[in-house]
């Protein structure tokens, strides 16, 4: 992968914008709604935070907080009184009700899918439970009224077929995206019940970039090595921008504008350290006030010429609650869920597969959050960004982050 660079330009413009005609659409919700979208970005940082910390600063990685949460939801639906304490507190949402968090996620995902005609979202949720596990009926009906869940059920004792259906489900709701939500041979025969979300967003730059001026340029690694990749060229305008003491920030909308990808660049000028010393703290101070306070200094610039580099990202993300987001710890071990089934269940493998792709064309993106219960445990602006840098992909007018990642080396 390759920098981003921002610079003047003038006339020459690389790629037509065709949607300043069609404004971004406004989702209104109401104060309690957007309160849970305020929480659940908290959350996105921490599970960023947490998440970045265990991949270390050698991996570049992609998450989903959006899939993440929606999984928690459904979950919380299955909780007796304690565990579902633990999701609610851990979704920063201590006061929300079941109804609360159903009614949102329902309206959220219905105004996300109409948003935006050049953005091609979908979002997917699926239960598989044994056949020996009954599910309870007022779990049932939240998920299939709420979440639009599918619900089949399988002899997990037969685990190739079971892995290939739930795997085939995966790949047909991410496109083909992601293909395998099972590490290795997993075994099925002490799992219970397993739930997954899945998320496919496949956006077109509002200025698509120009495929031939695409070009081979420098890129510096977290450790200060040098990678030359294919960097993409356009020129754009009406972007916005921000710079202070902690980084610069541009924001590079999809479509009509309703969703746009973040780049964050760390400022490096006038501090002592390397490049990891530098990017570990910053990640560390970064917040959703931080985020919040960030985007109210962002202004449009006319003229800004991006080179921005081609990059693709896979990254699983095991055992949520143990690797990452320790808040969760307590929902993962011995988990009561004692509103979804009877049947015995003791621990619950929370893992996360995500992958992105930016292009000249715009970005695909995918993430599946399988849970697994089981009875067991197992411009005139010049800003130059060729070097690490965290990115987010968001919808305007909630804050919705339905993806975050950092590139660290290429």
């Amino acid at each position: 992968m390759s920098g981003l660079l921002l610079a003047g330009c003038s006339s020459d413009n690389d790629g037509a914008d065709d949607n300043l005609s069609e404004p971004p659409v406004e989702i209104n919700l109401s104060r309690s709604q957007q309160d849970i979208v305020d929480s659940q970005a908290r959350f996105a940082f921490d599970y960023f935070k947490q998440t970045s910390a265990w991949a270390g600063n050698e991996r570049n990685m992609v998450i989903s907080p959006l899939s993440l949460s929606m999984d928690l939801a459904m979950l919380a639906n299955g909780a007796g009184e304690r565990t579902y304490a633990d999701i609610v507190s851990a979704l920063h949402l201590p006061q929300a009700t079941t109804d609360e968090l159903n009614t949102l996620y329902k309206s959220l995902v219905g105004e996300l899918l109409g948003a935006d005609r050049k953005v091609q979202l979908s979002i997917a949720n699926g239960i598989w439970n044994n056949q020996s596990s009954k599910l309870k009926e007022d779990f049932i009906k939240n998920v299939t009224d709420y979440y639009t869940a599918d619900l089949q059920p399988l002899d997990f004792s037969n685990g190739e077929q079971s892995r290939n259906v739930i795997n085939q489900w995966a790949a047909e709701k991410t496109k083909g995206m992601i293909t395998n939500i099972f590490e290795e041979e997993q075994a099925l025969s002490s799992s219970s019940v397993i739930l997954c979300n899945a998320l496919y967003f496949n956006g077109e730059w509002a200025t698509p970039f120009v495929k031939e001026k695409t070009e081979q340029l420098a890129f510096t690694n977290i450790d200060n090595s040098e990678s030359i990749v294919a960097t993409m060229t356009g020129a754009m305008s009406n972007f916005s921008h921000a710079l202070n003491e902690d980084a610069e920030i541009i924001s590079l909308p999809y479509g009509n504008r309703t969703f746009s990808m973040y780049v964050l660049l760390p400022s490096v000028e006038g501090q002592a350290g390397n490049y990891e010393m530098i990017y570990d703290r910053f990640i560390e101070n970064i917040d959703y006030d931080w985020w919040i306070a960030t985007k109210s200094q962002m202004n449009a610039d006319e003229n800004i010429r991006v080179k921005m580099p081609k990059f693709k990202i896979e990254t699983l993300c095991p055992m949520i609650g143990v690797t990452t987001m320790r808040e969760l710890s307590a929902v993962v071990d011995n988990p009561d869920m004692s509103n979804m089934t009877d049947s015995e269940i003791n621990f619950l493998r929370l893992n996360q597969y995500s992958s992105i792709e930016v292009m000249e064309k715009g970005t695909v993106a995918a993430s599946v959050t399988k849970g697994d219960l089981m009875a067991t445990s197992p411009m005139s602006v010049n800003m130059n960004i060729n070097r690490p840098f965290i990115f987010l992909i968001e919808e305007r007018s909630t804050g919705a982050i339905l993806f975050m990642g950092k590139v660290m080396k290429l």
